[in-house]
């Protein structure tokens, strides 16, 4: 038989136990994280920016045509992320989808390599618009689509940072014109002067036709 001081007494531990428990949830969720924020990875520099690196055309929504595939070297993957410690850009190479280019093979779809320089303040402006831009954007999902307030995504751009001697970094932040970040990183482009244009073949469209011959 159980007595009821006893019952009593019982209860009154459950209840001091249990908010001991709330307590302690409550300051651990109100407590600060001491998770550092997550930072982009920086990129890593390769000898030679290439406007059709895998990496590059996956982004842009195009892959290379297999009559190509011959011409192109068996290049390890390439890093992207921001710009790393010691690495001073100063030019930049753009990487887009162009228009269409005609040859002996027929109609391609081509991307254009656009080579820019800038001076000092130029590509601090670049670099920071690249940092503030990376990581999910505004006018994007989870998933990094584009939601639908953000409306239809620009033709995406794809950057290359170069330095003195060449060495090229692959940033990780395509542009594509949808959000204030994208026309900060436009708006810093745009203030460079074009070096040089090249429009390479990506994917053939439309094979050249056989000429008839002559009866």
């Amino acid at each position: 038989m159980v007595r009821a001081g006893g019952t009593r007494t019982a209860l009154r531990a459950a209840r001091r136990l249990a908010v001991v428990a709330m307590v302690a949830v409550t300051a651990a969720a109100c407590a600060p994280s001491t998770t550092p924020d997550a930072t982009p990875s920086a990129g890593v520099a390769v000898s030679d920016a290439d406007c059709l690196a895998p990496q590059v055309l996956g982004r842009l929504g195009l892959t290379l045509d297999p009559s190509l595939a011959a011409t192109t070297t068996d290049e390890p993957e390439v890093t992207a992320g921001r710009v790393p410690d010691g690495f001073v850009p100063v030019g930049v190479l753009v990487c887009q989808v162009g228009g269409q280019m005609r040859d002996s093979a027929g109609t391609w779809t081509a991307v254009t390599a656009t080579s820019r320089e800038g001076s000092a303040a130029d590509m601090s402006e670049l670099v920071a618009g690249l940092d503030a831009a990376a990581g999910p954007r505004p006018g994007t999902d989870a998933s990094g689509s584009a939601s639908p307030s953000c409306g239809p995504a620009g033709s995406p751009v794809v950057l290359w940072l170069l330095d003195a001697m060449d060495r090229a970094v692959l940033s990780d932040v395509a542009i594509d014109g949808c959000d204030e970040t994208s026309a900060q990183v436009r708006a810093a482009l745009d203030g460079m002067p074009v070096t040089g244009t090249v429009d390479h073949p990506v994917q053939l469209v439309a094979p050249a036709q056989p000429v008839a011959s002559a009866p």
